[in-house]
């Protein structure tokens, strides 16, 4: 692959994934740290994912899945500065399969 396209392969990774991780964060700190859960629809009623089954785990969610995220943006943003392509290649890789995985572990019912 030319050096330019996969560059901004991974740079568009590292903003998805960034992004994300920020999201993520961002909830865990809200309900985890700040204990604030007002409009949340905790006890697992309707149609929710499982994790919406207590603040606790909810937080605990959000929180895995902003570290994974983090440590991806850190790595793809480390392999462009470092002309690290493969490493690149296989960060974006991961950043990929764990964006489907976040939505596929959304779609789990209790």
């Amino acid at each position: 692959m030319k050096t330019k396209t996969a560059t901004a392969i991974h740079i568009v990774a590292a903003l998805a994934s960034g992004l994300t991780s920020a999201i993520n964060l961002n909830e865990w700190v809200r309900v985890g740290l700040l204990r604030r859960t007002s409009g949340y629809p905790f006890g697992g009623e309707g149609p929710v994912p499982y994790y919406y089954k207590t603040a606790e785990l909810y937080s605990l969610v959000n929180g895995l899945f902003g570290v994974i995220f983090l440590s991806l943006t850190v790595l793809v943003l480390w392999a462009i500065f470092n002309k690290r392509e493969k490493i690149g290649r296989l960060a974006s890789w991961c950043i990929l399969a764990t964006i489907i995985t976040m939505f596929i572990n959304g779609e789990i019912a209790p």
